[in-house]
């Protein structure tokens, strides 16, 4: 899921650089966009990134 881990990579230093609370993601393609919804509906690998990233994920 190299899409998904990219992704979250990306919003959470958007998250980081500057004050808003939250970050939204662009509209991925289907492929992409069933890697993000694996990811998230995984509790192992949400939780994973979750806590790689220091972030809360939602859905």
């Amino acid at each position: 899921m190299p899409y998904a881990y990219r992704l979250v990579a990306a919003l959470a230093d958007e998250l980081r650089s500057g004050t808003a609370e939250f970050a939204d993601a662009p509209a991925p393609s289907e492929a992409e966009r069933g890697q993000v919804r694996c990811a998230l509906s995984s509790e192992a690998i949400r939780g994973s990134l979750e806590r790689h990233f220091g972030v809360v994920l939602a859905s």
